[in-house]
């Protein structure tokens, strides 16, 4: 498919098919989710992405008809205005501003210690070095478990971080002469700066001893369970082991929802869930990761204000979907659990992008009867202003994304 094949709407729906990448921290083999959406992999993969969306890296094949096929961002680009709107399409540059995403994560393993650059960052990284900053647009993401997932999610608040001296003194180094009596972001920025200025040798002897002093009892918890099994991994002199004791480490059930904001500090440590983002790859690096790090960066950048981490509460709409709302402008995300069910989905003011996890779903264009049957992982594109379209589950949930509102 040329970018300048030009495509009717009245063709639509257009089933969408995503591509999944492996990675040393994604689960192995059947333990992954993404391993039922792309059946025939070897064994032993680590299955760790699954993107359904139009970045450049690596876009989703659309099905125009039994013979017509091709890339999605090229069909996007020759189409923009017909499938976006022109609003969209100039706004964005006749690209997808938005991704969706199935990550399936190794406890053994996790992600590592990162942040993701706000806008003006974005293309200042992006011109200075687009090998390991592919992107000049910023990542503000969403995360929807699909099984409970564990993750680091920027600074203890002040009397968390106080408990955790308590009970592990030895952190005191981290503190180089400071107080808790300096203004909260100046007093992070301290700790986080002097845990990277160890270096191996001084970081390994700490890590060893908070070993030491959690083996016994003390400082039990789930941050103490994942030091331990994180350390198996990455070994002692890896300051992502240390981070984790400064920074939260919690729990999001299914149903809840997770947001990361640029410059956010974060790791995902272990599960299954749905990403929605501003389609953008840029990553700052730290810790816990054999990847490239720059750490001066992620200093410079990170958000260094303590934080409660809010789970999100979807808010059903009309459509019957539960939405959650995030202030990007790139992206709104919902999702009908899985289930028998029958809805429909409009396009007015806006285009669709669903993905339905679980068995087979039919969607059908009211208006001219043409539908699409998904399996497990696949998408329909739904163009703007092409009327309603139904939607039939047998038992699968359906994830919609849409571009967000101004």
């Amino acid at each position: 498919m040329s970018s300048g094949q030009f495509v009717k709407k009245s063709e639509a729906p257009f089933r969408i098919i995503g591509k999944a990448k492996t990675s040393s921290w994604g689960k192995v083999g059947r333990e992954s989710r993404i391993s039922a959406i792309v059946p025939g992999h070897a064994p032993e993969a680590c299955l760790a992405e699954y993107w359904l969306g139009a970045h450049d890296s690596m876009p989703s094949e659309v099905l125009i008809d039994a013979e017509t096929r091709g890339p999605l961002n090229a069909f996007l680009k020759g189409n923009a205005v017909e499938l976006l709107g022109s609003v969209a399409a100039e706004r964005y540059s006749s690209e997808l501003p938005f991704l969706l995403k199935v990550l399936s994560i190794n406890e053994a393993h996790g992600l590592s210690i990162q942040a993701h650059p706000d806008a003006v960052r974005a293309k200042r990284l992006h011109a200075l070095d687009s090998k390991n900053y592919p992107d000049a647009r910023h990542k503000p993401e969403i995360g929807l478990p699909l099984s409970p997932v564990t993750l680091l999610y920027g600074f203890k608040p002040i009397g968390d971080l106080r408990e955790v001296l308590n009970r592990l003194p030895m952190l005191g180094a981290l503190f180089g002469g400071a107080s808790f009596e300096l203004a909260g972001r100046d007093l992070y920025r301290t700790v986080f700066s002097s845990l990277f200025a160890l270096g191996p040798e001084r970081t390994a002897s700490l890590v060893a001893e908070i070993a030491r002093e959690t083996k016994h009892g003390k400082g039990e918890g789930l941050e103490t369970e994942v030091f331990h099994r994180l350390r198996e991994q990455y070994g002692d002199e890896d300051p992502g082991l240390i981070a984790l004791f400064i920074m939260n480490v919690i729990t999001i059930e299914p149903g809840r929802g997770i947001f990361i904001p640029a410059n956010l500090p974060h790791a995902y440590l272990a599960g299954d869930l749905v990403e929605c983002m501003a389609c953008s790859d840029n990553v700052v690096r730290g810790g816990l990761t054999p990847k490239y790090k720059d750490v001066s960066t992620l200093l410079e950048m990170v958000t260094y204000d303590p934080v409660r981490p809010q789970p999100i509460l979807p808010i059903r709409d009309a459509e019957g979907f539960l939405v959650f709302p995030t202030p990007c402008s790139e992206f709104e995300v919902g999702y009908v659990p899985a289930g028998r069910h029958v809805f429909n989905v409009s396009t007015d003011g806006g285009a669709r992008l669903l993905m339905s996890l679980g068995a087979a779903t039919v969607v059908t264009n009211l208006a001219t009867g043409r539908s699409v049957s998904l399996s497990d992982g696949d998408g329909a594109l739904l163009p703007i202003d092409t009327g309603l379209y139904e939607v039939r589950t047998h038992d699968a949930a359906v994830y919609r994304a849409s571009i967000g509102r101004e």
